[in-house]
């Protein structure tokens, strides 16, 4: 029985997650979206003044195309996501049954753990914010979303392990 309470906490732990994840990195991408035709204008205005600006426009088409990426392929994100979250909750209540006896041991194994695995993620995304000024943007909010997702996922594992799996 209490596997199928794990299993159920791990479910609605999986939708919180994602709706929050999905909530806050919309908003986040939502407000740099909308500083583009601002933006724009400075652009012109510095390129009156002799400035080149190309790679400013460059940087603009490349936000277009991620904009355009992103109501296209939206469930593939939605589903890594929601495969990472279900990873970090397995990998969670494993290793807390590995170090039982120490579960803060168990956390700096996690934390180094999700280290890795932003660090990874990042090296396979590093062309993606190459940008100057929103390139770094973008890798912030990417950032955030994993954190969220593996703080959350790690959080449930705890959860799970402690107060449904060994009360």
């Amino acid at each position: 029985m209490n596997i199928i309470i794990a299993i159920g906490f791990g479910l609605v732990s999986l939708v919180i997650s994602q709706l929050l994840v999905r909530a806050l990195l919309g908003y986040l991408n939502r407000c740099v979206e909308e500083s583009l035709p601002e933006l724009k204008e400075i652009a012109e205005s510095v390129k009156a003044g002799g400035a080149n600006t190309d790679a400013f426009k460059t940087e603009i088409a490349t936000i277009s195309l991620v904009k355009q990426k992103r109501k296209k392929l939206w469930i593939f994100a939605s589903l890594i996501g929601a495969f990472e979250t279900v990873f970090f909750i397995t990998v969670t209540v494993i290793t807390l049954a590995v170090f039982v006896s120490d579960p803060f041991i168990a956390l700096s194994v996690l934390v180094k753990f999700v280290a890795g695995w932003i660090a990874m993620k990042t090296i396979g995304n590093y062309q993606q914010w190459a940008g100057a000024v929103f390139g770094r943007i973008y890798y912030y909010i990417f950032i955030i979303g994993s954190l969220v997702n593996a703080t959350i996922a790690v959080i449930a594992g705890y959860a799970i392990y402690f107060l449904i799996l060994n009360p």
